[in-house]
């Protein structure tokens, strides 16, 4: 639980100045090795800041932290920390003015690498100064009953979903990308594909599918998988490839082609283009969005265009 209902500004200016919040997850991959609170801070209070520093406690707390900041008139919200935590920070941001800022220090860094975010904690800092702001698209996941999920990078509904799934957080703190590798081992001996029923933009189809990645970024889950090299984060579509690889076998022959930039010569998937998309399986079937777990198919995914303001930099 944190300490205080409210995040607290300390004064690090003579005169008012506008707030900004840096979050940050200590668990996130480079975290402890590079990241000094203070290099973020400081640059921010240089340039005007009133700065709040929170670390993150456990799963669901940055979000916390970014409802309070947003409440209490912040007007930039810096992260510190990989992708699951910006999706955390991002639910409450939504529609609203307030920027969000990326020091990634995660373990993949889609969205950082997508706005073309310096990958070291003093440049990405600078970021936040010099750089400028703008609107990016998001997703938005509904499942029947539960509440909506927004999203800046991908859903995966299959064979990845099932692997991340089956990742502990402890076998992620100590083997990083690895515990990703592993679980997709173990997974792709059990994996089967399922019967998904589809209405994209209105037209119905079925499909027999290993997995389905639906994609708002041109990386996918790490730094290297490039499923939907064409999609983008400003064109207000969803790029998305099914996969109807029906064995373990396909699955590592599709990872191969990924890795060797020859998806669509070498392999049996289906590209698509839409703004929403509702999935229904025979089963339910393992669900991740930003590479954290997310429950089970039904779900409808929807494009919300130029949703989120960002810092990136200046071009």
């Amino acid at each position: 639980m944190l300490a205080s209902p409210h995040v607290y500004w300390g004064r690090a200016l003579p005169g008012p100045g506008p707030k900004a919040c840096l979050i940050v997850n200590p668990a996130a991959g480079t975290v402890r090795a590079q990241l000094d609170w203070g290099i973020v801070s400081g640059r921010l209070r240089e340039a005007g800041w009133w700065v709040a520093q929170q670390g993150t406690t456990g799963p669901g707390s940055a979000g916390s932290i970014a409802a309070r900041a947003v409440q209490d008139g912040c007007k930039l919200l810096v992260v510190a920390g990989g992708d699951g935590t910006i999706n955390e920070v991002i639910q409450p941001l939504i529609g609203t003015d307030v920027a969000l800022g990326l020091i990634p220090v995660g373990t993949a860094n889609i969205l950082a690498r997508e706005l073309g975010i310096p990958l070291d904690p003093k440049e990405a800092a600078e970021v936040l100064v010099t750089g400028h702001s703008r609107h990016i698209d998001v997703g938005k996941a509904s499942w029947p009953g539960k509440p909506d999920r927004y999203f800046c990078e991908m859903v995966g509904i299959g064979f990845d979903a099932a692997t991340v799934h089956g990742i502990l957080p402890e076998m992620k703190l100590a083997l990083g990308k690895g515990a990703y590798v592993v679980s997709a081992v173990t997974t792709s001996f059990t994996h089967r594909p399922s019967r998904m029923r589809l209405l994209i933009d209105g037209r119905r189809c079925r499909r027999l599918s290993f997995m389905l990645a639906i994609s708002n970024t041109g990386l996918f889950g790490a730094d290297f998988l490039k499923i939907t090299p064409e999609a983008t984060v400003d064109d207000g579509l969803f790029n998305a490839a099914l996969f109807r690889g029906q064995s373990f076998l396909s699955a590592w022959w599709e990872f191969v082609a990924i890795a060797a930039r020859h998806l669509k010569e070498w392999t049996d998937v289906e590209f698509l283009t839409f703004r929403q998309i509702e999935v229904r399986t025979a089963r339910p079937v393992p669900v991740q969005i930003d590479g954290d777990p997310f429950g089970t198919t039904p779900l409808v995914v929807d494009m919300v265009p130029k949703a989120l303001k960002v810092m990136a930099p200046a071009s």
